[in-house]
């Protein structure tokens, strides 16, 4: 029976309207990404310990950053701000200071115990390089594409070996790992093996070409000319339309590519993974993405400061941002968190064990032939150690990833299983000669495919494409924020089209990132997380401070320890203090002194200092403390008793003698300061 089709029905065009992530318009030609339509799971997976962001100068695609280059856009700590470390030029003489300066604790003296690299016994006199201290950046120097080990035939110190030295040492052939007969032919130059060439003749053999048919009748005389004129529709399609014979039905092939949707079915989905960086909306410079507006919303484009606000400060257990300091040149970072004023240490000149100490204790310097291997970093991974390691060839290549790899020579290859499979769909599609009867059908009309193909053709609209001299029938070509050329059915989004607006909304306070260990899709992390992914300061770098392991006594050491300072030995307590030096009332005087006993450990010889302490007394604020023009000493030390500070107004410093003779007390005038004044004081 004869089947008409309605060519008035938009069979194979695609509405206008919202399909679901796409929203089309201006008759089915501009796809527009629905805001919040780009989910993580539909973003291009990132690799593990990334993060979203930007640090290219100038605006453009965002970028995934990997610890160390997001961590270069966050902001160093303030007194003002908690933020990362700055870089500390290394050492382990220097401590962070409130200020945001490295530098060494006044005081001296070394108690035994291990100081980070460094194990101090023997009552400070020897000092021992711990196992593994010695790291790739301790050692000297090497020069440029060397290797350390040793090929002089005995024990001797590690040798910086060149590549030819270390590829005799090795001396490895392919047959070492058992693939002697594999050359180094590229894949796109690889001979056709023997199996593959009767494979291919086989297929070869199937191949029969139609035959050729004329005829003189009319389309108009013809009684099955719409079934004719349908079929010779479906000849003409190509990938992006379906023609259905027996319904009959012309619609739109399935969508691929970036955006895909089911044939016949307007409603388009976002491939997860396929939003790639570019596609992103380009972001400004130094940026993350994140979200630090109060409940979920669309993501942010975060400055380093706003991402700083929100990572975690470090605990005694994880690394993290530096609190606020409150500035100031004489609090240094304790290890449970607190800016406060270490206490004494030094080093003094002479041999230590493994370091030797010279320029009073200014250089350290490790003695020749200390460095032991199991002072010595970790040069040689774990991977490599386990192929010098193997017991065999099978074992080597199981190790280098290619287990699977046999000691066939190309030519010999077997037809593989896919490509079987292929050979086989090939052979499917061959056509067999078809034999053709009557003298009445639309087969026989010469002038019926023109004429049925140039109907169809006069009916499309602008979605679809009739070429008459191929003849062909396809979908035109799909603009807006997801693009497809003309006759593909392979989506792509457009680059910088995902706006914050277009990925879906992120949590408040977190920021796009990968902490999986592995590729996968962009994860919304929470402060916690992120703070976790990102690196420590070095030497050289800003960074994270690290777990500090908690206490009173130990601070942030140049190196990225926390340690005891110099001569501290944890129990400094003793000899440092505070007290209350009293002007009188108003309107006061312009010295006054208080004296501190109780110290039977101080000498003569003893060094004492003593300062205007940073904290409220019963006449005088915090603030009035750090402003206040007057200057604080200490001195008079009795053996086993104690000493006198002495505190003046400044403007009144006639100088000349030493305290306590030094200041004279006028008593009057606009000199004259009044209340009582907190003041802290160490000795060593």
């Amino acid at each position: 029976m004869p089947i008409v089709i309605d060519y008035n029905k938009n069979g194979g065009m695609v509405t206008d309207g919202d399909k679901g992530d796409i929203t089309v318009t201006s008759a089915g030609t501009v796809w527009t990404i629905d805001n919040n339509a780009v989910s993580n799971a539909k973003a291009a997976q990132v690799a593990t310990a990334t993060i979203k962001g930007r640090v290219t100068a100038g605006t453009g695609n965002v970028e995934d950053l990997s610890g160390t280059q997001a961590t270069t856009l966050l902001d160093t700590f303030t007194s003002g701000l908690k933020g990362l470390a700055p870089s500390s030029g290394g050492g382990t003489a220097n401590y962070l200071r409130a200020d945001g300066t490295w530098t060494s604790p006044p005081g001296a003296g070394i108690s035994d115990g291990d100081k980070g690299d460094i194990t101090v016994s023997g009552s400070g006199a020897t000092w021992t390089i711990d196992p593994n201290a010695v790291t790739n950046a301790k050692a000297a120097q090497m020069a440029a594409n060397t290797f350390k080990g040793n090929n002089t035939g005995g024990a001797s110190d590690p040798l910086d070996l060149t590549v030819a030295q270390a590829k005799t040492l090795l001396a490895l052939t392919s047959a070492d790992v058992g693939l002697g007969n594999v050359d180094n032919t590229s894949d796109a130059n690889k001979p056709v093996s023997t199996a593959q060439g009767a494979a291919d003749a086989a297929v070869q053999a199937f191949a029969i070409q139609r035959a050729n048919h004329t005829g003189t009748q009319l389309a108009s005389t013809i009684s099955d000319f719409t079934e004719a004129a349908q079929d010779a529709t479906g000849a003409m399609v190509d990938t992006t339309l379906v023609y259905v014979d027996g319904t009959p039905l012309l619609t739109r092939a399935a969508l691929t590519g970036d955006v895909t949707a089911s044939q016949g079915s307007n409603a388009t989905t976002i491939v997860n993974d396929a939003v790639t960086n570019v596609k992103l909306a380009n972001v400004a410079t130094a940026t993350l993405k994140g979200r630090i507006t109060a409940a979920t919303g669309d993501p942010e484009d975060l400055t380093g400061t706003q991402a700083t606000t929100l990572l975690d400060i470090f605990t005694s257990a994880l690394k993290g941002l530096t609190p606020a300091s409150g500035g100031g040149t004489a609090n240094f970072l304790r290890a449970d968190g607190t800016w406060v004023a270490p206490p004494t240490g030094g080093v003094s000149d002479g041999d230590k064990g493994d370091i030797t100490v010279t320029g009073s204790g200014a250089t350290w310097t490790i003695d020749a032939g200390v460095v032991t291997t199991t002072k010595m970093g970790g040069d040689v991974t774990a991977a490599g150690k386990a192929l010098l390691d193997d017991a065999d060839a099978t074992a080597q290549r199981t190790t280098l990833g290619l287990g699977n790899v046999d000691n066939t020579s190309d030519a010999n290859k077997p037809v593989s299983t896919a490509q079987g499979a292929a050979d086989s769909a090939v052979q499917a599609f061959s056509i067999q000669r078809a034999n053709h009867t009557g003298t009445q059908l639309a087969s026989t009309i010469s002038d019926f495919t023109e004429t049925a193909q140039d109907a169809v053709g006069a009916m499309v609209d602008s979605t679809l494409v009739y070429v008459d001299g191929t003849p062909l029938l396809t979908r035109a070509a799909l603009t807006g924020d997801v693009t497809a050329a003309q006759a593909s059915n392979a989506t792509t989004i457009a680059n910088n089209v995902v706006s914050n607006a277009k990925l879906a909304q992120m949590a408040a306070s977190t920021i796009k990132g990968n902490n999986t260990g592995g590729a996968s899709n962009a994860l919304d992390l929470t402060a916690t997380q992120t703070t976790a992914m990102l690196d420590l300061f070095t030497s050289a770098l800003k960074g994270l401070v690290p777990p500090s392991g908690g206490g009173t006594t130990t601070f942030l050491r140049a190196d990225g320890t926390f340690a005891v300072p110099s001569g501290g030995g944890g129990g400094g307590s003793a000899n440092v203090g505070t007290a209350t030096i009293d002007f009188g009332v108003f309107p006061g005087k312009s010295d006054a002194t208080v004296a501190v006993t109780g110290q039977a450990s101080i000498v003569a010889g003893s060094t004492v200092q003593a300062w205007l302490k940073l904290s409220a007394s019963a006449d005088h604020s915090a603030d009035e403390h750090m402003l206040e023009t007057i200057k604080v000493y200490a001195g008079n030390i009795v053996a086993a008793t104690g000493f006198t500070i002495y505190a003046v107004n400044d403007d009144k410093n006639i100088g000349g003698a030493s305290p306590p003779n030094r200041y004279k007390s006028y008593g009057g005038g606009d000199t004259r300061i009044y209340g009582t004044w907190n003041v802290s004081w160490m000795w060593a």
